[in-house]
């Protein structure tokens, strides 16, 4: 069963690039290399984009950018394959402590797919995998009450790779309040168990950007509704049906078993099922978190025993399963990856051609491959919305919707050209209304350019 998800996956990966997201962040890492911008001193990817922002993806933006400049697009693909293979393997060893085989591969296959929807091309998916890594962990210590001191230099390279790092720091600020609660340890002694999570903030907070880092999700939390991935899950779609259907699982064994709860458990439950509810990017947290909860839980109602150990066997196969799939990915991807996805590849040449440093009226989902594959162009708008004023965006919303004016925002803006989907309100006022002319159209975008030019 394992085997056939692992391999699963090369179907994910072996695909062309089309996540509007991983665009711009192949942007940013170039920016990082070439030095115009730093981890300490960054810049708008546009002159529409005047918020400043503080980076932190920088660590895979700079590993993904590299293996571009090295590979083209196969090897960003082939880096994602490798994240999906991660988050597999980290979910059936985090499993497996707490379930025999069976139940431990039955969980990782139902956590992937509530996850699934998240498993992207972009920096996320490192949140995902420590997730796991740090559950896993904390569940250990409420067990043995040994502090993993090693998280807090994990927090550090979380912290330097997505800004979903805090998860890590309440996972252990909760542990810790659960084994108190169970009463496994006195008061008096939990403060190394808590140096853990407290020490883990100051890590975060000396990473290159600086103490900055831990407040860029409040300065960023206006823009949230803008951004499609925060709005609330869809339970009617597959993977936040499949996430909830976990939370019900633990919910109702534990419920029908009549057993004392674990303070520690019920309240990683309780995290999870917020983590599912609150929106649809914070799904795959939620998952993430339910795979040991429910492997255990099975664990309990199948054999009512503690777990096999894992042996050696189990684990070479493991990984020689993993490997072969990294292996027959990296042959692949060259075929399959090697052109970007969902975009107006027709249109470069044209694209090209316009004047260096051309105020583009580009479509949202098309900004981040504007910064990365024409970065001469001005775009007035991408998926990137910490450069952005609320302002900015509300006027973008509404001009291309065609709302009341449109034009004057048009002219603000003082672009000459519009890259913009073919039956968009916008299109077709500036077609009908201005008089701007058609210059090519490929993958349901046209290219238009003002009459003047």
């Amino acid at each position: 069963m394992l085997v056939a998800l692992i391999v699963g996956t090369l179907r994910m990966a072996a695909k062309p690039i089309s996540d509007p997201d991983s665009w711009w962040h192949l942007r940013v890492g170039e920016l990082l290399w070439s030095g115009e911008i730093t981890l300490r001193r960054t810049g708008p990817l546009s002159s529409f984009a005047t918020e400043p922002w503080t980076p932190r993806d920088w660590i895979p933006q700079l590993v993904a950018s590299a293996l571009e400049r090295s590979f083209g697009l196969p090897g960003v693909a082939w880096l994602f394959g490798v994240g999906l293979v991660a988050f597999i393997v980290t979910a059936y060893l985090v499993a497996r402590r707490q379930a025999d085989p069976l139940p431990a591969a039955l969980v990782t296959g139902l956590g992937f797919l509530g996850a699934a929807g998240s498993l992207s091309p972009r920096p996320q998916i490192v949140s995902f995998v420590l997730l796991l890594v740090f559950v896993g962990a904390w569940l250990q210590s409420a067990q043995d009450l040994r502090p993993r001191w090693w998280l807090i230099p994990m927090t550090w390279v979380w912290a330097s790779s997505h800004g979903m790092w805090y998860l890590g720091v309440a996972i252990g600020i909760l542990s810790v309040i659960g084994i108190v609660l169970d009463r496994r340890l006195a008061i008096r002694r939990v403060g190394r168990l808590f140096l853990v999570p407290a020490l883990s903030l100051v890590a975060a907070a000396v990473t290159p950007p600086g103490p900055t880092l831990l407040l860029a999700v409040v300065q960023t939390g206006d823009k949230w509704e803008f951004v499609t991935e925060w709005a609330p899950p869809n339970f009617l779609s597959l993977t936040p049906a499949a996430s909830m259907l976990m939370v019900a699982l633990v919910a109702l064994i534990w419920a029908r078993r009549g057993t004392r709860l674990s303070w520690h458990h019920l309240l990683l439950l309780l995290l999870a099922t917020a983590m599912v509810l609150m929106s649809g990017r914070t799904v795959a947290a939620g998952a993430a978190i339910l795979i040991p909860l429910l492997a255990m839980t099975l664990q309990q109602v199948l054999y009512d025993r503690p777990p096999h150990r894992l042996v050696p066997q189990e684990t070479q196969s493991l990984w020689a399963a993993s490997a072969l799939a990294v292996a027959t990915l990296a042959l692949l991807v060259p075929r399959t990856s090697a052109v970007a996805g969902s975009v107006p590849n027709d249109l470069n040449n044209e694209l090209a051609s316009l004047p260096q440093g051309s105020a583009l009226l580009n479509d949202y989902a098309l900004g981040g491959w504007l910064h990365w594959r024409h970065p001469d162009l001005d775009t007035v708008i991408d998926g990137f919305t910490d450069g952005y004023t609320v302002e900015a965006i509300e006027e973008y919303i509404s001009a291309v919707g065609a709302g009341p004016g449109w034009d004057e925002y048009v002219d603000e803006t003082g672009a000459r050209y519009a890259l913009l989907q073919e039956e968009s309100p916008l299109a077709y006022a500036l077609t009908q209304q201005l008089s701007w002319v058609e210059v090519g159209e490929d993958e349901g975008y046209v290219l238009l350019r003002h009459p003047s030019r």
